[in-house]
C-alpha cells in the first residue's frame, strides 16, 4: 500500500505524466473480489 501526501502530488503528476492517475478514497483493510472489480472501473475512468 501506498499512502501519498497531498503535498506530493504535483512532482508524481509530473513523474508519471504519461500515465493515468486514479484516486480511490475508502477503506482496503481485507481486500476482496469486490474491491478488485471497483479498481479496475476506477482505472478505466476517465476525466473530462
Amino acid at each position: 500500500m501506498t499512502i501519498i501526501n497531498y503535498s506530493d502530488l504535483e512532482n508524481l503528476r509530473e513523474k508519471y505524466k504519461d500515465k493515468k492517475i486514479v484516486y480511490c478514497g475508502g477503506v482496503f483493510d481485507i481486500t476482496h473480489a469486490g474491491h478488485v472489480i471497483f479498481l479496475k472501473i476506477a482505472g478505466n475512468m476517465e476525466m473530462s
